[in-house]
């Protein structure tokens, strides 16, 4: 799922000024709250230290830069359907390459990856 789906616009700009390090700084984003902290949280405080490992550390973001990027990224994993999972089993069953199902699944590797980690399945590299 999208990141703009889960925050405003407004919120998503400011995260960019604030660039929260951790959950107490999270939750001073207008906008989140204790629910969305508990289950957000950690996603999106990784997202952001990757981009700061992968730009360099900043203390702020341009907005517009940084909405762009969230709203590129699908950072918070839609729920897995039944029909998903019988088709990640199967595709894991034959041994397809992660690559293959995170394309025919629609996920990123990481999430078909964290998928099968889950579930005690293994796939070809």
């Amino acid at each position: 799922m999208p990141a703009y789906v889960v925050f405003s616009d407004a919120t998503l700009r400011e995260m960019a000024r604030v660039m929260p390090k951790d959950e107490d700084e999270f939750l001073s984003v207008s906008g989140v709250g204790g629910h969305k902290l508990k289950q957000y949280g950690a996603v999106f405080l990784d997202f952001i230290g990757k981009l700061d490992d992968m730009l360099g550390q900043r203390t702020s973001w341009d907005t517009a830069a940084f909405t762009q990027l969230v709203q590129a990224s699908y950072i918070v994993d839609a729920p897995w359907s039944s029909g998903e999972l019988s088709k990640l089993k199967a595709q894991a069953a034959m041994g397809l390459p992660l690559e293959s199902m995170a394309r025919a699944l629609d996920r990123t590797r990481e999430s078909v990856q964290s998928k099968l980690t889950e579930l005690g399945l293994k796939a070809s590299f």
